[in-house]
């Protein structure tokens, strides 16, 4: 059997001029994070580093992009995923190619760590969502624990079980591999690449250095800084 429900469907959702995947793929996700839930299965939630109690997985509540007033900054909030256990309220922001959006001098992880919830609830963060390494000016947002990847998705749920919703799983499945969401790409550098790596390094770097010192700037200000996930500079 074929699995490409999810990615025949999609096509008829996508245009020239609008290609919703971030949006489709969230609603996805959702409507198997509540399967999960309901099988009172935990380990999205732990995966997310999210705190729970046993009792707590009967009273969760899952939305997707409710909308707040952000007085401050004048403008709408609209989290992909929100979370709500008992009076404590967690966002989730999901990305596939693009980056973070930005508004003025502040991101959007930074927006919706703004957002105020009506008493007693209290926001608990955000944590992301995403194919690709990305990164917040937020000095709250914890990069260690708040990232996760949709490579962990196709994992956990691929070992999940889903019972009368198997051919379900399946197909979603199939529908990240198809967008290359089920693993992390790798690459096959020749030693030739990898001098221009090297050279590209350099070029960056000597730019860099010159735009910082025109700026007084000191030489420490340009950094190279990476881990399994990504690199560059600061």
């Amino acid at each position: 059997m074929d699995y490409d429900l999810f990615i025949n469907l999609f096509k008829y959702k996508a245009t020239e001029d609008n290609n919703p995947l971030e949006n489709y793929l969230t609603e996805l996700f959702v409507y198997f994070f509540k399967i999960l839930i309901a099988q009172k299965n935990k380990k999205l939630l732990e995966l997310f580093n999210i705190p729970f109690c046993e009792n707590d997985l009967e009273k969760i509540s899952i939305e997707t992009q409710r909308e707040y007033w952000i007085e401050e900054k004048e403008r709408y909030a609209r989290p992909d995923i929100q979370i709500t256990i008992g009076n404590n309220v967690y966002f989730i922001e999901a990305k596939v190619d693009s980056e973070l959006n930005q508004y003025g001098d502040i991101d959007q992880i930074q927006l919706y760590e703004l957002i105020k919830l009506p008493s007693p609830q209290k926001n608990k963060g955000v944590r992301t969502l995403t194919k690709y390494e990305i990164n917040t000016k937020s000095i709250i947002f914890d990069s260690e624990n708040h990232k996760v990847f949709w490579r962990q998705i196709y994992k956990l749920i691929k070992e999940c079980e889903f019972n009368t919703d198997k051919i379900l799983k399946e197909n979603f499945l199939r529908f990240l591999e198809e967008n290359n969401m089920n693993k992390k790409e790798r690459l096959d550098i020749p030693e030739n690449g990898l001098k221009n790596f090297y050279a590209l390094y350099d070029f960056l770097y000597e730019n860099l250095l010159n735009f910082a010192v025109k700026n007084s700037y000191t030489r420490n200000a340009i950094v190279f800084e990476g881990n399994k996930d990504y690199f560059g500079f600061n």
